[in-house]
């Protein structure tokens, strides 16, 4: 069809008596019939007849740098939901802790009916003002290598910061609430 015919540029090319064919990428090229001789004013050519595949579904540049960028933020994505996950895995050693955090007595307007999950949506929070930061960034940055990879580093840190501070509260009796959520 008109699709699989590349555009001429012969009146661009070096050589005024070649006819060069310019194809897009992923053009698929094989070879179709039989192999013959013509003999021209220059000598002998092998002509191999080909048969070309242009293909309707690649992706442009820019939609390749637009998927990049949306696989990360979808990863991003998940990776929050994961953090929520794991944080309310740890409920159950909320509440002993709690009880014996200075917190409530000196913050007591702040943390009175405090609830696990509170502390749990403060630090998914904050996670999603990185993710919405990640979300401002402009998909050709995606396709810078440094810049990619500094994203990723900040997906990967946010996850373990999140756990990092639950694992420090549950952990540490000298750590009060008002100082890991705030």
């Amino acid at each position: 069809g008109a699709v699989d015919r590349g555009a001429c540029i012969r009146w661009f090319s070096q050589y005024p008596n070649e006819v060069e064919y310019l194809y897009p990428p992923l053009t698929f090229v094989e070879p179709f019939g039989e192999e013959y001789v013509m003999t021209t004013d220059a000598g002998p050519v092998r002509m191999i007849p080909v048969r070309v595949t242009v293909s309707t579904k690649t992706m442009s540049v820019e939609e390749v740098v637009e998927q990049k960028k949306q696989l990360h933020l979808q990863t991003f994505e998940y990776s929050v939901e994961e953090v929520k996950r794991d944080l309310m895995d740890m409920e159950p050693a909320f509440a002993p802790r709690f009880l014996g955090d200075p917190s409530r007595v000196v913050f007591k307007s702040k943390f009175e009916g405090f609830r696990w999950l509170q502390f749990v949506d403060r630090v998914v929070e904050e996670c999603a003002a990185i993710l919405d930061r990640h979300r401002g960034v402009k998909a050709d940055d995606y396709h810078v290598e440094e810049r990619y990879q500094g994203l990723v580093s900040e997906m990967l840190q946010m996850k373990k910061m999140a756990i990092s501070k639950a694992e420090l509260y549950l952990a540490d009796n000298s750590t009060y609430l008002a100082h890991v959520i705030d």
